[in-house]
This record gives C-alpha cells, sequence and structure tokens, in this order.
C-alpha cells in the first residue's frame, strides 16, 4: 500500500475518532475529518491527532480525489450523506462502519464500496486494544476484499470477511451480549443503590464470568438458581423485586429461559 495515502472520515463521533487516533498512530496517511455541522470535538482532532478538521453542511469542501471515505455518520444517513459526494479519484473507496447497514446502503458516483465494521463498544475516552477487535469486512469485488483486509491488519489481528446478512446477525449479538447486559448492569446497579450497596463487589464475578466463556460455551458456563432450578431463592428474589414491575417480568422471562436450556 503506498505512503501517504489520504483518508477522509465523515463524521466525529465515538467509532471516528478511534479510527482517526489509530490512522493518526500509523503515521502514513493524510487524515480529514469532515462533519456537518460545528462540534466542539473537532478541535481535539486536529490539536491532538493532527488531523485536517473541516465544517461541510453539503460536503463540497472535502478533497475529492481522497483515496478512502469512511462513513462514520448515523446508520438513517449513511445512504443520502454517500449519495451527496462527488469523487475525482476513480480508484476511491467508500466504505461504511455499521454492523446494521447492508453495503448497497451506500451510494454515490465511485466503484469501489465496502464495509469496515469493528465488532466493538467505542466511546471517545476510553482506550482500545485494536489488535483484539475483530473487524467484519465486506466489498463489492475480490480485488477490493484483497485491498481492505490490507488495511484491516494494519488494525487488527482478527480480520474477517462476512456478507451484510451475518454482519447483521452479529450485530444483533452484540447488542444481546453488550447492551442488553450493560443494562443489566445499571439494573443491578440501581438496585443496589437503594440499600446504599457497592456494586464494585460484583466486579471480581463479572470479570470471572468472562474468564469462563474463554473455555466454556455460554451453555456450559450458567449457573445460578435457575440453572438449578432453586425456586426457594426464586421467590425471595421476587419478593425483592414486588414494587418493580418491569423486572420482575424481566426476572421471570430470563429465569423461564434458562429454565428451558
Amino acid at each position: 500500500m503506498p505512503n501517504k495515502l489520504t483518508m477522509v472520515i465523515i463524521g466525529c463521533g465515538n467509532v471516528a475518532w478511534h479510527l482517526a487516533e489509530k490512522l493518526s498512530s500509523l503515521k502514513k496517511y493524510n487524515i480529514y475529518v469532515v462533519n456537518h455541522k460545528e462540534n466542539l470535538i473537532l478541535e481535539k482532532f486536529s490539536s491532538k491527532l493532527k488531523c485536517v478538521t473541516l465544517v461541510d453542511p453539503n460536503f463540497e469542501l472535502l478533497p475529492t480525489g481522497a483515496d478512502f471515505y469512511f462513513f462514520c455518520v448515523k446508520d438513517e444517513f449513511i445512504k443520502s450523506t454517500s449519495s451527496k459526494l462527488g469523487i475525482s479519484n476513480p480508484r476511491a473507496v467508500f466504505l461504511h462502519t455499521s454492523g446494521s447497514v447492508d453495503i448497497k446502503g451506500l451510494e454515490g458516483n465511485v466503484k469501489h464500496k465496502a464495509v469496515f465494521y469493528p465488532l466493538q463498544s467505542f466511546s471517545i475516552n476510553t482506550k482500545v486494544d485494536w489488535k483484539k477487535i475483530p473487524i467484519l469486512i465486506e466489498a463489492n469485488s475480490k480485488p477490493l476484499e484483497k485491498l481492505v483486509t490490507e488495511l484491516g491488519i494494519q488494525f487488527s489481528n482478527d480480520v474477517t470477511p462476512v456478507n451484510s446478512k451475518q454482519r447483521l446477525l452479529y450485530h444483533l449479538a452484540a447488542v444481546f451480549v453488550n447492551n442488553f447486559s450493560n443494562y443489566l448492569y445499571s439494573a443491578a446497579d440501581d438496585l443496589l443503590k437503594t440499600e446504599k450497596l457497592q456494586f464494585k463487589l460484583l466486579l471480581p464475578l463479572i470479570e470471572n464470568t468472562y474468564n469462563k466463556l474463554q473455555v466454556l460455551t455460554p451453555l456450559e458456563a450458567q449457573t445460578g438458581p435457575a440453572k438449578r432450578k432453586d425456586n426457594v431463592t426464586i421467590n425471595k428474589h421476587l419478593n425483592l423485586l414486588e414494587k418493580n414491575k418491569e423486572l420482575t417480568e424481566l426476572y421471570k422471562l430470563i429465569t423461564k429461559q434458562i429454565e428451558k436450556q
């Protein structure tokens, strides 16, 4: 891959930040970060990562001869944003970073279109180890798949080609293991706070659960009152939850599903 390719990142959210941070650390790319409106984080892209930043409501000022254009915008805006760009480089590649948008969601006057989806949850103020993050890629041609793979291995030790349907299924599974489980952590924290108890005492348990999953399947790792059909303990828990209808129903539903496994 030639030196000093030009990367344009459209959007300035969590994924855009970590993508730009990694590209900047490689010291081999010219990086532009473009957003449709003013945002305080743009100054951080400029000062800390040395990216060129642009506020460009109609996407008329961004470089038209760049090599890669990453669309790090909300899923609902990928199609409309990509359709607005007039690109002069015939070898330019459009990539989106979404887990749930089909590759056909990329429009515009370019031939080369791909997906570069890091299977991870990102927050701007949290460090990530890119080498451990799976990157799911898709491309509209085999030569482009090879090129995107070469880009991906600069980030990660795990670059995997999948189609749009498979990627969507990974995204759904990620919602279960990340977003839903994090909601349950939050619910547990709220329960403990009612008696001024500490969520941090659960952290070793959470860590142990993660560690077990390195050697066991989730089904093999399952423990607890529902697994052993301990109705006495289950009823004690339900009594504690009696004033919270939503959590009571959630507890009953998950308990029932575990008992059926």
